[in-house]
């Protein structure tokens, strides 16, 4: 399976190089990124190079690089074969850079292939990095859940204890109390048979 190159305009034969006084400064910046490595397309229409991850160049420069000649697109083999469209450099592109004086004119890009493969790995890398960082995340509010939880256990066991303690105090104050109800009980009942005994010879 393969994955379609990005939605650009497709390359023109080259022109004659433009004066240097009518490329704009984006257009400078995109050939200067373009002498440290390939372009890569990213989501929303913006393009960027690996030795400047930060930075980005727009869709519109990038198709005027590659309308002049300046730049073409080229595809390389990422993970599990897919293929890949980025922009590179032209011979026409480092003519007009050196022609203007460019800062990175003495710099020339990596193979296509070895920077895709890179770029393809530091992408899985982020990739994971994410996944680690979510998982981190997710251990970080269980561990704080458990925490909370703990907590919560000792605080119900000490509450239990208590309840027991009250508990053991009222049951020991209530057999008390039954205790002394049943022997007030067996009190009364002799003394009310010794009355009844006694008032019973006195009418005799």
């Amino acid at each position: 399976m393969t994955t379609p190159a990005p939605a650009i305009a497709a390359a023109q034969p080259a022109r004659t190089l433009p004066p240097a006084r009518h490329v704009t400064m984006k257009q400078r910046v995109a050939l200067g990124f373009l002498h440290t490595g390939a372009l890569f397309r990213e989501y929303g229409g913006i393009w960027r190079c690996r030795a400047f991850p930060k930075e980005k160049v727009n869709d519109i420069t990038v198709r005027f690089l590659e309308r002049a000649g300046l730049a073409v697109l080229r595809e390389y083999e990422g993970h599990h074969g897919l293929r890949r469209a980025c922009l590179c450099l032209t011979e026409a592109g480092i003519a007009l850079y050196a022609q203007i004086g460019g800062k990175y004119r003495t710099r020339r890009p990596p193979p296509v292939q070895a920077e895709g493969i890179l770029r393809e790995t530091e992408i899985a890398m982020g990739e994971m990095a994410e996944q680690e960082a979510r998982i981190a995340k997710q251990l970080a509010l269980i561990d704080a859940e458990t925490r909370e939880t703990r907590a919560a256990s000792k605080r119900i066991e000490e509450r239990m204890a208590r309840l027991e303690a009250k508990a053991t105090t009222f049951e020991r104050e209530r057999a008390k109390w039954a205790s002394c109800r049943q022997d007030l009980h067996a009190f009364t009942t002799q003394a009310a048979e010794r009355i009844g005994a006694a008032i019973s010879e006195a009418g005799a």
